[in-house]
């Protein structure tokens, strides 16, 4: 298994952006903190070694510059390594996955 020592990686989100207006029934702090835990834990087991942070906000509609998704190599200089941007991929559909599957749901 490779290891992503010294990588950092990362992707965040708005709280609001999760409910689509249908937060009737859902507990959003828990299920938004829940959300967070899951998509750590999933790039953690993807990504083992790298410094995962998924940072969140209040508030829906266009993420900011500091919620973007990144993926950055430690031998990252003045040119991008090939890889960031397939990890960077790849880390939108670990976003996808976690998601879709509605386990950070937690009723009220």
């Amino acid at each position: 298994m490779a290891t992503y020592d010294g990588w950092q990686i990362g992707t965040g989100f708005l709280e609001g952006n999760l409910f689509g207006g249908h937060e009737e029934g859902i507990d959003e702090a828990a299920s938004a903190a829940r959300y967070a835990e899951l998509l750590t834990a999933a790039l953690r087991e993807a990504y083992p070694g790298a410094d995962i942070t998924v940072p969140r906000e209040g508030g829906s509609g266009v993420e900011g510059f500091g919620l973007r998704t990144y993926a950055y190599s430690p031998q990252n200089g003045d040119e991008r390594d090939p890889r960031e941007e397939l990890i960077e991929v790849a880390i939108d559909d670990i976003v996808a996955a976690v998601y879709e599957g509605f386990e950070w749901v937690v009723d009220a």
